[in-house]
């Protein structure tokens, strides 16, 4: 006894039997394919997510660098009036950051208006601050800043 409805039994629909396999490859192949650009562009944003903290990590390494150099005031006094020759500090933060910073004497000039010393007793000795941090991955970043000292 045959169960399907007498629609289903002719020979129109009995030469279409294997199409419901090949649609479901079809499907699935379609679904494969989505399922590999999704996994694919998931590790491309992991990708630059990683690249932006390590170049995040050298950034702050290299900010430390100029503090460490403001704070050092023997890399930045009388002692250092030779233009051009730098001065250079280097520390390690932990295992994976550290920076190199440099400071160069760049000579001597009038101060600056509004600066609240006598210009005829007082000189601005002008000072470069370089500073280069590292980071993971071989992160790097270099920071550059300018400053003086109010000398004689």
């Amino acid at each position: 006894m045959n169960l399907l409805p007498a629609f289903l039994q002719s020979k129109t629909f009995q030469n279409e039997k294997g199409s419901i396999l090949l649609y479901t490859v079809l499907l699935m192949s379609l679904l494969l394919l989505i399922g590999l650009a999704a996994g694919t562009s998931s590790e491309l944003e992991l990708r630059i997510a990683g690249s932006d903290r390590d170049y995040r990590q050298a950034f702050i390494s290299a900010e430390a660098g100029i503090d460490a150099v403001l704070s050092d005031t023997s890399l930045y006094n009388s002692g250092n009036l030779d233009a051009g020759v730098p001065r250079l500090s280097m520390q390690v933060l932990n295992p994976v950051q550290e920076f190199q910073a440099r400071v160069t004497y760049a000579g001597a000039s009038n101060l600056p208006r509004g600066s609240g010393y006598s210009a005829d007793s007082y000189r601005a000795h002008n000072y470069v601050l370089n500073s280069t941090g590292h980071g993971v991955s071989g992160a790097e970043v270099e920071l550059h800043a300018k400053g003086y000292r109010v000398g004689y």
